[in-house]
């Protein structure tokens, strides 16, 4: 029985795949460009691909001072709500390094790629 059952496996799955074996044979590999549906880009290259990341981190660094300054408008206001209570103003400046760290992080992020493209001379 159990012989019987591997044979009809065997037999089953050869019948498939035998198809699959003579498609691969009879198609001829494809020459130039293959449509993929993608439209054309304007990266032809790596000076294009360092355009677009300087691009990508010069949008992350307004992002970064946008909301920096929000949180440090925040902080001041959470500071200034405080009433003196301890707790309250050191949740308000430990919000206030924070902002000054991400502002750190987004001026010095703008600085790695003019350090890398000057030293690249691109």
């Amino acid at each position: 029985m159990k012989t019987s059952c591997i044979k009809l496996a065997f037999v089953i799955l050869a019948t498939l795949l035998i198809p699959f074996a003579g498609i691969a044979q009879g198609q001829d590999p494809p020459r130039g460009l293959i449509p993929t549906g993608a439209e054309a880009t304007e990266i032809t290259s790596i000076i294009a691909v360092q355009e677009v990341v300087t691009r990508i981190v010069g949008w992350a660094q307004v992002f970064f001072y946008i909301i920096a300054t929000l949180f440090i408008i925040f902080a001041a206001f959470k500071y200034l709500m405080s009433g003196g209570e301890e707790e309250k103003v050191k949740e308000a400046k430990s919000m206030l390094i924070y902002s000054i760290v991400a502002i750190a992080i987004a001026a010095v992020s703008g600085g790695v790629v003019l350090v890398v493209r000057n030293f690249l001379d691109i």
